[in-house]
This record gives C-alpha cells, structure tokens and sequence, in this order.
C-alpha cells in the first residue's frame, strides 16, 4: 500500500506533463500513421501502387504508378531507432526531474523522512517511468494494428506488426530500466549523466537514418546492414518484416471496374515476405524481459549503498 501511494505521489506531481507528452504524441503518430489511408490502398510490406487501364477497343492497356506509403516503413521510422529517440528523450525529463534533481536539490531527504523504506523509494520512482513508458506507447501501438487492419495485405502481414509491436515495448522497458540505472550510477554527476545519455540517442538518430537509406534503396551492402543491425542495443531487435528480395513480387487487387468505359484495374505490388524467425524472436524477447527485471533490482540494490548526507 505504501508502495501505490507512493507512485500516486509522483504522478500527482507530474500528471499535467505526462498527459500532455501522452496527447501530443499520439496525435502526431495518428496523424502520420493515417498518411497510407490518404492512397487508394495500401500495403504493409513495402511495394507499389499501380493503375492499369485498357484500351477502349480492349486490345492494348497502359500500367502507371500511384502514390502509396506502405506502413510498413511508417512503422520502421516510429516503432524502431528513431522512434526511440523520443520515448529516450521522455525518459531523460523525468529521470532528471523525479531523481537526478531532487538528489542536487536535497529534495530527496522529503522522501527519506516518509516511513517508508529506500526499496520503496526506489522501486516507486522505477515502476513510476514503467508506467509512464507504457502510457506512452499503448495509444500507438492501437493505432498501428487499427490502420495495419485496413492494409491489402493485413491477412498475412498483421500478425507481423502486433510481433513488432510487443518487441518494441519489451525493447523500450529495458531502455528505460538501463537509462535509470545509469541515472543512479551518476546521481552525482547529472552533466556527464545527460551527456551519455543524449549521445546515445543521437546514435539511433543516426542509426535510424541508416535503416531508412537501407529500406528505400534496397541496399544489399552487408557493412551496412551490420551497422545498423548489430552495433548497438539494435542487437535485441529482430526483423519482424523479413522482406526476401529475390522472390516474385506479391500481388493485391485493390480495385477492378470500369470507368469511362474503359476497364480499370487498381493492385499493389509487394515485396514478399519470408517468415519471421521465431526462436530469434522468442530468445530475444525473454532477454529483453529478464534484463528489465534484472536492472529493476539492480537500481534498488544501487540506490541503497548511496550516502545522500543528510
């Protein structure tokens, strides 16, 4: 009980900031996620969108391309290292206003001279950013499996985007079990702390425009696929949208009718699919939640060696 009245408090203090962050931030992923609805389909795998058109007399037709952004790259951009930047960021303003500050401040000793324990403290300030972490990232997950269920290729690629979805939250706990434990390594030392932490996330800004050049280009440069794949926490990630660029390409009909008597035919072409290897995934995903649970315990065995003095 103490514990929940605890987390009450820091909420209580920063509620119009974590409601506001939750808000503004759904709104921009709605608004961009909404983009491939703005197309006469779209796909979740990457591909395009063609109109083939025949001739009048039914002897000849002519195929053109339509613009279509596959959510598939949206998710790449949202759900991978550049959508990690911000929920870092986030992470960031809150282990420096409900830690890092209130340890310079003295702030802290209100909390110490409260008839609970450092484990409480801790643990309260800790499952706090959990909590705040998923509050953030629940309203986009929803909208990504809401809009990935009107996509052309929802039947076989859907299941892909809730896999990437989980993976991307279990990934963003660890993140934020690792950046408060750091936060308790230099309590001291909030300049080198944010220092760190801020390199860190220019890292994935620049690791995310790596993905983005590999994605569209189709690069099969393996340096660079090492890059962005393995130098960093990337590592925990495994490819949910294995695209197998030697296969035929996937055909969806979208639209087949006729229009000023000619008859007419909407389809997207999409890069095909392999399966999703499932024992990486399973192997990473219990990494990813053991760590998160091991950095839990670690912050407050952590927390309670420190002298505050005071």
């Amino acid at each position: 009980m103490k514990l929940f009245n605890t987390i009450s408090s820091h909420f209580k203090i920063h509620w119009k900031l974590i409601i506001f962050i939750t808000i503004v931030w759904t709104l921009i992923v709605a608004s961009i996620f909404c983009l491939p609805l703005l197309s006469e389909g779209f796909s979740i795998a990457n591909g395009s969108l063609n109109k083939k058109q025949w001739s009048s007399s039914g002897t000849g037709s002519s195929t053109g391309s339509m613009e279509m952004i596959p959510l598939g790259m949206l998710y790449n951009i949202l759900f991978k290292s550049l959508g990690w930047v911000f929920y870092g960021f986030i992470i960031l303003i809150f282990v420096n206003k409900m830690l890092i500050r209130e340890v310079s401040s003295t702030q802290i000793s209100l909390w110490m001279t409260q008839p609970i324990s450092r484990f409480e403290i801790v643990l309260s300030k800790y499952l706090t950013l959990i909590i705040i972490t998923t509050l953030l990232y629940l309203p986009s997950f929803s909208i990504l499996i809401i809009i990935g269920s009107f996509a052309q290729d929802s039947k076989t690629a859907l299941t892909n985007m809730v896999f990437g979805g989980i993976q991307t939250y279990l990934f963003l706990l660890m993140l934020t079990s690792i950046i408060f434990v750091i936060a308790i390594l230099l309590i001291e030392k909030a300049t080198i702390f944010n220092v760190v932490i801020s390199l860190s996330l220019v890292y994935f800004v620049l690791i995310g425009i790596l993905e983005l050049i590999i994605l569209i280009s189709q690069s099969e440069n393996n340096f660079l696929k090492v890059v962005s794949n393995y130098l960093g926490l990337q590592i925990f990630i495994c490819e949910v949208l294995p695209y197998n660029f030697e296969a035929d390409l996937v055909k969806h009909l979208v639209y087949e009718g006729f229009e000023n008597g000619r008859r007419v035919e909407i389809f997207i072409e999409a890069i095909s699919l392999d399966k999703i290897n499932m024992a990486l995934y399973s192997t990473l995903t219990i990494i990813m939640s053991i760590s998160t649970i091991i950095m839990g315990w670690l912050s407050t065995f952590l927390f309670k060696k420190i002298s505050f003095n005071i």
